[in-house]
């Protein structure tokens, strides 16, 4: 029986009868052609690769790139991935979008060899301890928050030439910025001019046609806090605070807070007592979210994504200082007023952005007068929708990715990002199987050592033997 459906499968191959022998040998014809694109896979096709350092938290990442990459797939012929993924609350949207999702793996690593890779400068060595095979592939470099110099300076020693990776960057046009408080930032740290590179955060594809609902409560003050509680961006949120705590308001104030994260016991809630209350929400997304904010708060404190989200219900949005740790400034600027597509700034760099900006008891005192809340709400919707629309904005991404022309092999060559990798190397022939995660938990470790004499250094390394013993 199988001899004879060979012979007639044979029989009908012919440019006339491929039709009707791929009707009768469907099962066959289909494992066929699933193996010719497993050959074809990784051909001449051109790729586009997100990329996620593994086990990274921040939201604004990943709903980014997400979106810039679905349009991609539905205006282009690259093929685009994400990989890495690990928010699987924000990706399960995408799933039938045509992006590809995976993991960069010893199996497919060759099929990306003339990709872009589009990562976070910070990540710019978790992205080569996973592409470090490839010789062709480019990269492309974004600034996505202002203290991101900071975040790569904790990763290497002080002998790191950032001015040597800023020049090759400069050189083959493998960078940009999300707003221009991210340019200002690194500015500070470069004797290089930057050309305005900006590659913006983007809204959803979606309006909110309700207006601004009014003042929900004369008699209280409702603030949303619209983001994650960790380490990264408590000390935004306290700061706020603490600008408040002290001022005589004649009503009490409800704070909703929107999101979650390891640093929210920072809130001291016995400071802000009894004038403050919290209201602890967790995150929320989608219709959830919307009608959460638009019925609980009559201005939203939110920086990046988040502030977009929030404009787009015509709220009344606040942009506050980042900080990472305890401040005490108080200039903030609401999104109606935000210049370069900026979502949030640097306390120092903040004049230097040269907008409008109000402290935080004058916020609230302009939010609860007259109609303000409402032409407020407005104005930051109609400012959200005319910079951060996706058909505004589809060609400058398309424009950035494709004119970098920094290489895997470039970028290793340069001397101070050749001396990381070494260093590098040389802890993983000393501790096998670990990542460059564990490396950098192991220089920061090494840290307690700086600027000890050597016997000061003996001293320690006795101090910790000791320790150790103990715990036993």
């Amino acid at each position: 029986m199988e001899a004879q459906q060979k012979k007639d499968f044979l029989s009908q191959l012919s440019c006339a009868t491929a039709v009707r022998a791929e009707k009768n040998y469907k099962g066959r014809c289909n494992r066929y052609r699933q193996d010719l694109q497993k050959l074809g896979a990784g051909g001449d096709k051109k790729k586009i690769v997100f990329y996620f350092r593994k086990g990274v938290i921040a939201k604004g990442d990943f709903a980014l790139y997400y979106r810039i990459a679905e349009n991609i797939v539905r205006t282009t012929d690259y093929e685009v991935y994400c990989v890495n993924n690990s928010y699987t609350e924000i990706q399960k949207n995408y799933l039938d979008s045509g992006i590809r999702f995976c993991d960069i793996t010893e199996e497919n690593i060759k099929t990306f060899e003339n990709a872009t890779f589009i990562a976070a400068y910070n990540q710019l060595f978790f992205l080569l301890e996973e592409i470090g095979k490839l010789k062709n592939a480019k990269i492309l470099l974004l600034f996505l928050h202002p203290q991101i110099y900071h975040w790569m300076s904790l990763q290497v020693s002080p002998r790191f030439n950032d001015d040597s990776v800023f020049k090759a960057l400069i050189r083959h046009n493998a960078y940009a910025f999300m707003d221009k408080a991210n340019l200002i930032a690194l500015q500070k740290h470069s004797g290089f001019k930057f050309e305005e590179r900006y590659f913006p955060v983007v809204l959803d594809d979606m309006t909110h046609s309700d207006p601004t609902p009014p003042i929900l409560d004369k008699n209280e003050i409702n603030i949303a806090w619209f983001g994650r509680l960790d380490g990264d961006k408590i000390g935004s949120l306290t700061n706020f605070l603490d600008n408040l705590v002290d001022f005589p308001f004649d009503r009490p104030i409800t704070v909703h807070l929107i999101g979650d994260g390891n640093a929210k016991d920072k809130i001291q809630l016995k400071k802000y007592a009894p004038q403050m209350r919290f209201v602890f929400n967790s995150y929320m997304y989608g219709a959830d979210k919307d009608e959460y904010l638009t019925k609980n708060a009559d201005l939203v404190v939110a920086m990046g994504i988040c502030a977009l989200n929030a404009a787009a219900l015509r709220l009344p949005t606040v942009l506050p200082e980042i900080s990472s740790g305890p401040c005490r400034t108080n200039k903030y600027i609401l999104l109606c007023d935000s210049p370069a597509y900026c979502l949030g700034t640097n306390a120092e760099d903040i004049e230097s952005l040269g907008c409008m900006t109000y402290n935080a008891t004058d916020i609230i005192d302009l939010i609860y007068q007259g109609d303000n809340k409402r032409e407020i709400g407005e104005k930051c919707y109609r400012y959200a929708m005319s910079n951060f629309a996706m058909e505004n904005l589809a060609q400058n991404y398309l424009r950035l990715i494709e004119g970098s022309t920094l290489t895997v092999k470039q970028i290793k060559r340069n001397p101070s990002v050749a001396r990381q990798l070494r260093t590098f190397g040389l802890y993983k022939t000393l501790r096998k199987n670990r990542k460059y995660a564990d490396f950098l938990l192991f220089r920061q470790k090494l840290n307690v050592f700086a600027g000890l004499t050597f016997k000061g250094k003996i001293k320690k390394v006795l101090q910790l033997i000791n320790m150790r013993l103990h715990k036993k």
